[in-house]
């Protein structure tokens, strides 16, 4: 694996744009990949949560580094801060996902909040959410948001709130990441407990002793030919 054409070996995430441009966020900032080569953008401390809206602007967050929500129009370079003045329930941002209409959905280590219309709302709060961190977040294909975080995994469908827990066989331990696959199961990795695979009834886990490297499974990318990409927080 080759991050030496990058200024950092720290990359969280790395997402691609409607044009086709692949934007990274590592510990320095945010770079692209486009025309053939790779460029910083953004000079930033520690890019933990990193999306792309409908219209192309890219939104942030630092994690345990604090900052607030920014949001960065590649063609301007114009960069917008959102922190705990403007509604945001903590200024420490984890997560961040594409919603409908231009808003984004946002993981804070004060619960789930939306960015929509110009305004933040405490979604956490509004839905019953139990205040925690929250350091994931994705959308499957028929729009349903899926939640992760220190209390676990939740999914959100319009209003209904699911939490998924014992009774489906998830444990209670911190959830780091999601992703989903043509087969309709959405795989969800834990911080100490391995890879949950979720159908919809039921949970399977898989972890090191079915050949996993290791139990911390940091991110999850699928690729068109079916296969589960896993990276570790320390085994690779």
């Amino acid at each position: 694996t080759r991050t030496d054409f990058l200024g950092s070996n720290y990359v969280r995430n790395i997402v691609r744009s409607a044009d086709g441009t692949l934007w990274f966020g590592a510990a320095d900032g945010i770079y692209k990949l486009g025309e053939g080569r790779v460029q910083r953008v953004l000079e930033r401390k520690w890019i933990i949560g990193l999306n792309a809206d409908d219209q192309g602007h890219l939104w942030f967050g630092h994690g345990w580094a604090g900052g607030g929500l920014s949001s960065y129009n590649p063609k301007t370079g114009a960069v917008d801060t959102f922190t705990q003045k403007d509604g945001l329930p903590d200024d420490s941002v984890w997560a961040v996902e594409r919603g409908t209409g231009g808003g984004v959905w946002i993981g804070t280590s004060g619960g789930l909040a939306e960015f929509r219309d110009g305004k933040i709302e405490n979604v956490g709060e509004k839905l019953g959410l139990r205040t925690g961190t929250v350091t994931s977040l994705g959308r499957d294909a028929d729009g349903t948001l899926w939640i992760g975080g220190d209390a676990g995994g939740r999914r959100l469908r319009g209003t209904n709130l699911v939490s998924l827990d014992s009774t489906n066989g998830a444990p209670f331990e911190g959830v780091w990441c999601s992703a989903h696959t043509a087969d309709g199961i959405t795989w969800i990795g834990t911080d100490q407990n391995g890879l949950l695979g979720y159908d919809g009834q039921a949970m399977t886990q898989i972890d090191k002793r079915d050949g996993l490297l290791g139990n911390r499974v940091f991110c999850l990318r699928p690729d068109r030919d079916g296969f589960l990409h896993i990276g570790f927080v320390e085994e690779g």
